[in-house]
Order: C-alpha cells, then sequence, then structure tokens
C-alpha cells in the first residue's frame, strides 16, 4: 500500500520529468471531493505504510460502506419515489449540469434528465386519447416543447392509480415507472377516462422516453418498448417517428454482437413503420393484431435509415450492410455524420483501412464535421497497424488542453494528418473521456505502458465539460467542472496489458534492468491499490476481474500467496464470487481453494492461456 507524502513533494515539475518515470504518476481519487494523489511506487517521496494488512482494511472498508448504500437504497436501482422533496432535488440536479455543447459536434457525457410532467391547465391531455405527443424528429429536442410540458400530476395522489400515474410523469428510473406501467394496467379505469385509455397518453409517451435510454438495451427493454408503443396505438394515440426509431435501435440490441435474426427483427419493425400497421404485427401477428381505423404510415426519415445501417454494420455482414444502404440510397436522403461513422465502425471491424480513408474521403466532400466521436473512431481504427497516427491523433488533441511550446510541431501534424488521411481535427477540439479510454486501451495493448500511463494521468488532470457532466460549486459558490474520475474500463485495459506483457522478475534483479521492464509485479501492485480502493458500490465487469488475476498470475510467477490474497481482496472489496457456476472466475474460486499442488497445475494453465502466442481474441481489450 503507497501513500503520497505531500502532494507537491511528489509531483514532477514538468511533464518531461513525467516521462522520465518508469510508472509515471497513478492518479487516486477519494469521493466526490476530488481529492487526488499521485504515486509512484520507485519515487523516495513516496512512503511505503505497511503491506497487505492495510490493504485489507481498506478493501474491507469501501465493501462495507458499499453494502451500506446499498442496504439504504429502497429499490434494487436505488431509485427514490417520488415525492414534493424531489421536485427540489430534481431542479437541483438540472441546475448542477453542464448544458453549454462545444462547437464541435460531440455526443453529451450523460443524456439531461427528462423533465416531469406537471398538473396545470390543460388536464384535457389526459382524457382525449387523440391527445398529440411532442412533434420533434428525436426524444431530446422534444423535451423543450410545450407538449411536454402537460401538467397530468393528478390531485390525489394517495390513490394507488394516482399515485403510479404520477410516478410515469415524475421519475428518472426506468424500473421505477415500468413497475409503476404494469401496475396500472391491473387498475379500473377511473370514470373521467375513456374506456379504452387505461393510461393517459402523454404518460405513456414519457414512458417510451425513458425505456429508449435504457442502458444496456436488450429483448426485454425492446419487448417493454413494444408493449408501451402497442398501448398508445390501441388507445387511438400517435405513434411518431422518434418512437419508431427508438423500437428499431432496441429490435437490433440485445446481444453484444448483434446477429442477422437481429437485423431481421428490426426491418420488421421498419416495414410496420412505412405499411402503417401496429408496432410488433411483423413479428407477432397473433398478439400484435391491427384494429381498423387505427394507425398511418410513417415516413421515415434519415435517423431511421441510420440506425437500421448501424444494425447490419454491427452483423459483420456485407449482404446486410448493402441492403440497409440500398434502402438509404431509395429514399433520396442524404446521409448525415453519424451514417458515415457507422460505415467506419464496420471497416474497422473488419480491418479495412482503405474503406476508412473512403468514408473520411466522403465526409470532407459532403462537408461533414469530424466531430470528436469521428476523432475517437479514427484513433480505434488505426489503432491495429498505425500506432504512429494514433499518438498524432491524441497529441492534437491534447495540446487544447495542455498546450504544447512547439506549436509549429503539432500544425505540422495536423497537416499532415489532413493530406496524408483527411482526418480535420478543428482547432480546440478537446479530448473526452472516450478518447482518454481509446488511448490508454491502445498503448496497454500494445505495450507501451508509459504512454498508457501518460494518458490516464491526463485524463485525471483534465476538468470534464462534456454535456450532461456533474458541476460542483466551490468555495464563492460558483458551479465548476470536475475532473474526470477513473473508470473501470481503464483498468481492464491496464490488466488486460499486464497479462499480455508481464514480466516475471527474480529477486535480486538489478533496479536498472526492472525499470527497462515496466511491466513488473511492482507496477502491477501500485495499479492494483487504486483500483482496490476506488470509492463507490459499482461492482467491476467479470472480464475485468479475470483480467486482474490472469495478470497477477503471469508477473507473480504462479504465486499462489499472491493470487490467493487478490482474490480474497476482491470478493471482500465487490461482494464475489461473480457468474454461475460455469463461469471461469467461478473455476479459479474453486482452484484457489485446492490443494497447492492441484492449484499450481491450475495456475499454470492459465500462464499458458495468456501467452501472447495463442488465446487472445479481439474482443478481450474491445
Amino acid at each position: 500500500m503507497l501513500r503520497a507524502s505531500s502532494l507537491s513533494s511528489t509531483l514532477p515539475s514538468s511533464r518531461r520529468a513525467l516521462r522520465r518515470c518508469c510508472l509515471g504518476y497513478i492518479p487516486l481519487v477519494f469521493g466526490s471531493t476530488q481529492a487526488r494523489f499521485f504515486i509512484r511506487p520507485a519515487d523516495r517521496n513516496v512512503e511505503i505504510i505497511v503491506d497487505a494488512q492495510e490493504r485489507k482494511d481498506v478493501s474491507r472498508k469501501y465493501a462495507s460502506q458499499a453494502r451500506l448504500a446499498r442496504s439504504k437504497a429502497p429499490g434494487k436501482d436505488g431509485s427514490h419515489p417520488v415525492t414534493e422533496d424531489t421536485k427540489g432535488e430534481y431542479v437541483a440536479q438540472i441546475e448542477r449540469l453542464v448544458r453549454d455543447p462545444p462547437s464541435y459536434p460531440a455526443p453529451p457525457y450523460r443524456r439531461l434528465p427528462l423533465k416531469p410532467l406537471q398538473w396545470g391547465n390543460k388536464r384535457k391531455a389526459t382524457l382525449y386519447p387523440n391527445s398529440k405527443p411532442p412533434q420533434s424528429p428525436s426524444e431530446d429536442d422534444a423535451e423543450g416543447e410545450d407538449q411536454e410540458a402537460l401538467d397530468i400530476t393528478p390531485p390525489n395522489p394517495d390513490t394507488p392509480y394516482y399515485h403510479h400515474l404520477h410516478v410515469l410523469a415524475s421519475t428518472q428510473s426506468e424500473t421505477e415507472a415500468w413497475t409503476s406501467y404494469t401496475q396500472l394496467l391491473k387498475f379500473p379505469t377511473p370514470e373521467s377516462f375513456p374506456a379504452d385509455v387505461p393510461i393517459a397518453l402523454p404518460n405513456l409517451h414519457r414512458l417510451c422516453r425513458l425505456l429508449s435510454r435504457s442502458k444496456p438495451k436488450n429483448r426485454t427493454v425492446f419487448l417493454r418498448l413494444l408493449s408501451v408503443m402497442y398501448l398508445i396505438y390501441r388507445s387511438g394515440g400517435q405513434l411518431q417517428v422518434f418512437h419508431w426509431n427508438a423500437l428499431i435501435d432496441c429490435a437490433g440490441k440485445g446481444l453484444r454482437k448483434p446477429r442477422m435474426e437481429d437485423f431481421k427483427l428490426a426491418l420488421d419493425v421498419f416495414t410496420d413503420m412505412i405499411t402503417g400497421k401496429p408496432p410488433g404485427a411483423t413479428y407477432s401477428p397473433s398478439e400484435y393484431r391491427a384494429m381498423p381505423g387505427l394507425g398511418q404510415p410513417i415516413e421515415p426519415d434519415i435517423v431511421t435509415y441510420t440506425t437500421l445501417l448501424n444494425i447490419a454494420a454491427k452483423t459483420l455482414q456485407g449482404h446486410a450492410l448493402r441492403q440497409a444502404t440500398s434502402l438509404l440510397r431509395s429514399s433520396g436522403l442524404a446521409p448525415n455524420r453519424i451514417t458515415h461513422l457507422c460505415l467506419m465502425a464496420y471497416y474497422t471491424s473488419t480491418r479495412d483501412l482503405n474503406g476508412v480513408r473512403s468514408t473520411l474521403i466522403q465526409m470532407h466532400s459532403r462537408g461533414l464535421e469530424l466531430g470528436i466521436d469521428g476523432a475517437n473512431s479514427c484513433m480505434w481504427a488505426y489503432a491495429h497497424r498505425r500506432l504512429d497516427i494514433v499518438r498524432d491523433i491524441y497529441r492534437i488533441l491534447r495540446h487544447s488542453i495542455f498546450p504544447e511550446p512547439n506549436v509549429e510541431e503539432i500544425a505540422s501534424l495536423k497537416r499532415k494528418l489532413e493530406e496524408e488521411e483527411t482526418i480535420i481535427i478543428p482547432e480546440g477540439m478537446r479530448p473526452n473521456e472516450i478518447t482518454f479510454t481509446s488511448m490508454i486501451q491502445c498503448m496497454a495493448y500494445n505495450g507501451d505502458l508509459d504512454a498508457a500511463l501518460d494518458a490516464f494521468y491526463d485524463m485525471m488532470t483534465t476538468d470534464n465539460v462534456e454535456v450532461g457532466a456533474a458541476l460542483q460549486p466551490d468555495a464563492d459558490g460558483v458551479l465548476k467542472p470536475v475532473p474526470y474520475n477513473a473508470t473501470h474500463a481503464i483498468y481492464r485495459a491496464l490488466f488486460l496489458g499486464f497479462a499480455r506483457h508481464g514480466d516475471h522478475m527474480v529477486d535480486g534483479l538489478a533496479s536498472r534492468l526492472q525499470q527497462k521492464r515496466p511491466w513488473s509485479l511492482d507496477a502491477l501492485q501500485s495499479i492494483y491499490d487504486t483500483f482496490i480502493m476506488m470509492p463507490g458500490d459499482d461492482v467491476p465487469t467479470k472480464t475485468t476481474i479475470y483480467w486482474l488475476m490472469v495478470a497477477f498470475n503471469k508477473v507473480s510467477g504462479q504465486d499462489l500467496v499472491c493470487m490467493r490474497q487478490v482474490w480474497t481482496e476482491m470478493v471482500e472489496r465487490f461482494n464475489g464470487p461473480w457468474g454461475g457456476p460455469d463461469n471461469r472466475l467461478q473455476r479459479m474460486h474453486r482452484s484457489l481453494d485446492l490443494p497447492d499442488e492441484e492449484a499450481k497445475s491450475y495456475l499454470q494453465e492459465l500462464e499458458h492461456y495468456s501467452d501472447n502466442s495463442g488465446g487472445w481474441r479481439e474482443s478481450d481489450w474491445l
């Protein structure tokens, strides 16, 4: 366990001093106060306090805090019932988020919360089935319209029916909203409502938006959204194009890698959309029956065709991509920036750099900006063969936050990327969290630990000014952005790097040789210490835990004592073990409990699997 004695005494005086370090400085983040310390095992200014006992105490401390937080949560997702007191909290939440978009195209860090429906003078919207939802091509644009501000909160929230109606109108939790929706279907319809309208239509439209924001999107979310949309159709409401776009998007997701069956399901929804059938009619005609006089054909927009193209691209099937492209061409609509980025993702997955370059040229010829998400896509596309381009893109983006003295060199790099690869990065474009994460993943996977930790340092010292990011008041009460926090995805990339490139060093090896071999046990131990002390109760993915154990197995030389100690700490900190009986983590758990000889045999097999010569899949680092 390592602790920085003082921030001022341990930080380097310049960036060059940092890069001379073997490991760089590893950031630690404690709580919401954003206090930061930077540690490095070889630094003399860092005090080595105690051994594994304190690390175990710290992990138990955070594990107990996480369990306490979970025990206080009313629901599984920690959602609280909507009350009058939470309205003020909601307003404060809205005010403490970054709302100003950057000058270049960029996706939001987090979507802004949905506005609650309020009780006012437009009560008729709850009574008549033909009340129109917001007339907007996208759910985000519709939030600010007058129609969305319809006040439908019931006058008597103590009545169970009206209480659940109020939840639908106010909550930000998809799980809580769905629970209230299912309860409302069981209650008799109030006398003031038409018999064929069991739930007010504005509430149903808001529920559709909540479900469309669910992450991850899976088949359960698709069926829930389909159920709500069919109820809107059956009640005589009007489904808009963004309802259908959300349903098509959910139809193509559910698995890590979409299949042709998912693309076919998305096409079925598309068919219902353009023919005026009820949602789900092609998918299951017996369950989602058409009703006379209801429904009308909807004209798809570019978002519809881009969503189909994205699903087809993720299947990695050429004929599916050609079919989606043919639908787009026949529509006569011009592809937008996101359409080209979907194609770029397909060419990246198929390792076709010529296709990536062709897409960049088409974007430039159409006058479409690359955007920060496009720059991130370029970094990922060139990571397989051209790490030099990845470094150049990152250096240019980093220059907007940490200006380098040699401005001419940065300008030369920009001209080179523009002339050779048609990668045009405008002045002032800032890296976002995905930029830092991609850089760390690329460098760690390819064996450059120094560059990965440099990017980690950059991320932890950069303010998060993305739309939807949290703001915190300073000493004067002025809201200010806060730096990025470490994520489990970054640690997974580092652990995978150690599993690939880690070295087991025998005792007594000269320190100068250790500096030339950065993927050492000391380095892994330092990174693991920051990982185990991450605040909060978020449990890392099973893949992250697995590669952590594989990394320790490799760099420790199959040290059973070390492996068992790390496993015990992880179980206590993150409430393990994890996975089903046949999960590889469960097999690891059983193997570590075996006698030493049998456990050693398992660790040898694990070492053979993690060898660079075989057993690796690209999906392990995506």
